[in-house]
């Protein structure tokens, strides 16, 4: 029986879909083949994903080599990338880049939120969420990247940033609470924001969950005693999976091509070889 257009478009319509699908799971992290893109995109199309080590590349396959990292896959929705962790000891971590992202540091522990090291590796803060949260994950806050990356014009103490979400902090969601970066106009000279979910500076100072560089005493003990810090980002807008390959669709078309030629070779009537 003849293989009608119709039939065939819809064959091969079936067919992309199939193989679309088959590209877009492999995109769950398990390994340096099926990198994701980011945690978020993880997280997206595996909603069962747990908390743990993933494998991303986020400027898609046959670019950039694939890394491990740690995500958070739970708290306030997941897909969160593990970026920078400051220990149970001492002082905030030792870095100064008002959470840019531009530091390095111990790179060699990215997937591990419980290191005896501080560490950090370079990310991209843009159009992104932070997730300020102890080592025990007992307390936490969110809050825009640019709120948490704003500047001020000396000692403003006043809530002045919008909190995104949080879990057990005076400031619940939809409230405001203080982010206090002078980034150089401070008596220490340069310095990160101190960001707690408390409302005032002042309030945050006993539960700070990100601070100024090397700075410890009162305004590190709360991290101290709750098993360090982390921050994670999480982008607004997540990565879409890309496309087959041109290759992959030229070979799907010749494949529609060759069935439709078949098609009409079995329907064409058979040649009269009798002699006259």
């Amino acid at each position: 029986m003849q293989l009608s257009i119709i039939h065939l478009a819809v064959t091969l319509t079936a067919v992309m879909a199939c193989s679309a699908s088959a590209q877009a799971s492999t995109y769950d992290g398990s390994s340096a083949a099926n990198a994701g893109l980011s945690a978020a995109q993880i997280k997206r199309d595996f909603a069962s994903a747990a908390d743990g080590v993933y494998w991303i590349d986020a400027d898609g396959p046959g670019l950039g080599a694939a890394s491990q990292f740690y995500a958070d896959m739970t708290t306030s929705g997941g897909g969160w990338m593990l970026v920078r962790h400051s220990t149970n000891t001492g002082g905030w971590i030792n870095v100064i880049d008002s959470l840019a992202g531009a530091a390095s540091l111990n790179e060699g522990q990215r997937t591990n939120p419980l290191a005896a090291v501080d560490w950090t590796i370079p990310f991209s803060s843009a159009d992104s969420d932070f997730l300020f949260i102890t080592g025990n994950r007992s307390t936490w806050g969110v809050m825009s990247t640019a709120d948490a990356r704003q500047f001020v014009s000396g000692d403003n103490f006043a809530p002045n940033a919008r909190v995104k979400d949080s879990f057990n902090t005076a400031v619940a969601a939809g409230g405001m609470t203080n982010v206090l970066n002078r980034n150089g106009t401070g008596t220490g000279g340069a310095e990160d924001p101190w960001i707690g979910f408390e409302g005032t500076h002042l309030a945050n100072i006993p539960r700070m969950l990100y601070g100024e560089a090397g700075f410890g005493g009162a305004h590190a003990a709360y991290k101290n005693a709750h098993q360090g810090a982390n921050v994670f980002v999480r982008e607004l807008t997540v990565p879409t999976l890309p496309v087959p390959e041109p290759g992959t669709w030229a070979m799907l078309l010749a494949g529609g091509a060759a069935v439709l030629a078949w098609s009409r070779r079995r329907g064409r009537p058979a040649a009269n070889f009798n002699g006259a």
